[in-house]
């Protein structure tokens, strides 16, 4: 692992992943809209599963713009007579859409359902729902097995996946900047500890999920931070999979946080 930590490639304004900085940019007007009648034309309740899909940690207005990108080629799949019984359902659509949107905790769920649906007629539907070629979706399925931090445009990121955190005042998630950080046994999680308060991280390469902890180990307290330089920290490192060390690096005096892969 190396010391040094460049700066990232995008200058995010708020904490978000680097994948999603421009994801469905052509997509967002009208797209809550398109959602809500797709959904509520399957029968679905359209303010109970933005409810979910936000309690989740989706972002709502990319969530619509996945969702309507989804349904939109699942209809056009239909309409072309070439479904042959393969084509999306709701439940698959909100899954796969929650998950690019930000819930980390859904992975599973919506990773499952896009390798199935990939090898049928509705692989154009469930890639849409990721704003990627079909192709790119395969890709993405293959290296992330292995790589919960892999995107198409990880090798630019030069190793940086998402911000988080971030101060209170601007949307962030705190009022005094964070201090420590703990590697805890489920990949992609963290303890982090800003002011008196310590929260858990979940994270892959689409979302971060957060939640405060009630009984920290008092051992946390002992973590120490491993200094860079004089530009960047790294409050915690691990390598939970051989050959990717994952880090939380603040970069100088910061509320915000930097999800971090090195791959060796």
């Amino acid at each position: 692992m190396t010391d040094a930590v460049s700066a990232p490639p995008i200058a995010l304004t708020q904490p978000g992943a680097l994948c999603n900085a421009h994801a469905f940019a052509s997509r967002h007007d009208g797209a809550v809209e398109r959602a809500r009648e797709w959904v509520e034309q399957a029968g679905a309740d359209w303010s109970t599963v933005v409810r979910n899909v936000r309690g989740a940690g989706a972002d709502v207005p990319m969530f619509a713009a996945a969702l309507a990108a989804g349904a939109e080629a699942s209809e056009a799949v239909e309409a072309s007579g070439t479904g042959d019984g393969g084509t999306p359902t709701v439940v698959d659509l909100i899954a796969l859409a929650a998950w690019r949107a930000g819930a980390v905790q859904v992975r599973a769920d919506a990773w499952a359902r896009m390798e199935r649906l990939l090898s049928t007629a509705a692989a154009s539907a469930a890639a849409a729902t990721w704003d990627v070629s079909v192709a790119d979706a395969v890709a993405w399925v293959e290296h992330g097995r292995e790589d919960r931090w892999w995107w198409q445009g990880a090798h630019e990121a030069r190793g940086f996946v998402a911000a988080v955190g971030g101060f209170a005042g601007l949307g962030g998630r705190w009022d005094e900047p964070p201090v420590k950080a703990v590697p805890l046994a489920e990949e992609g999680a963290f303890a982090v500890k800003a002011g008196r308060e310590w929260w858990r991280l979940d994270a892959d390469v689409c979302g971060a999920r957060w939640a405060p902890v009630a009984n920290a180990d008092p051992q946390w307290n002992a973590a120490i931070a491993s200094r860079g330089d004089a530009t960047h920290e790294r409050l915690a490192t691990v390598e939970w999979v051989p050959g990717q060390v994952v880090s939380l690096v603040r970069l100088g005096y910061s509320y915000v946080l930097w999800l971090h892969v090195e791959r060796t």
